[in-house]
């Protein structure tokens, strides 16, 4: 069988998802391998001014950067990029994967979401099945995450998607914590909430 390439998740209280052959289903988010058709709406998530406060590299960056960066990266063979959707709103938002150089099984992650899809509980979501359709393609053995000291709402949704505060790191001078989900025994997938 092969990896699926996209998941939907989420939905109404007590629902729970369900393996279909493209993925996980349920009502609330889909996502899916981005591509090309999607480089608009990624750009303008990733230049929304809080997501750039968030970003490493805060600086607005124009349409032919963006697309140019991501082609580059998706080239290396190194980077997954899925988007989230939500029905009849399009794409709300991306989660990207990016192994560690010189680590075969060690991966970052990033997401962002559109302004008016946070508070919702989305962003768990994302992080938990992005991770989970990662481990269907690449078998990480952890997958870590580096989030600014003061975004305390990442924080707070990389915890509830059962990632590990491992301390903190200073890049480009700012310090972020360094919270990690670790595969333990078979690489086995995260288990998902009821």
């Amino acid at each position: 069988m092969t990896a699926p390439l996209s998941a939907r998740v989420g939905g109404r209280r007590g629902s729970s998802p369900r393996l279909s052959q493209r993925g996980y289903v349920a009502p609330a988010i889909l996502l899916r391998v981005a591509g090309s058709r999607d480089m608009r709406a990624l750009w303008r998530i990733r230049n929304e001014q809080t997501a750039r406060y968030a970003s490493f590299n805060q600086t607005y960056i124009t349409l032919a950067q963006h697309a140019a960066w991501t082609d580059r990266k998706l080239a290396e063979g190194r980077t997954v990029m899925f988007t989230v959707s939500r029905p009849h709103r399009g794409i709300i938002g991306y989660v990207r994967f990016e192994s560690v150089r010189g680590s075969k099984d060690s991966w970052k992650i990033s997401l962002a979401l559109a302004p008016s899809e946070r508070g919702r509980g989305l962003g768990v979501l994302a992080i938990q099945y992005g991770c989970r359709l990662l481990h269907a393609m690449a078998r990480p053995r952890q997958i870590v995450a580096e989030v600014p000291k003061d975004n305390w709402v990442s924080f707070r949704a990389f915890r509830k998607a059962r990632f590990q505060l491992r301390g903190s790191s200073v890049q480009n001078g700012r310090r972020h914590w360094r919270l990690v989900h670790i595969y333990r025994g078979s690489t086995r997938p995260i288990e998902m909430p009821n």
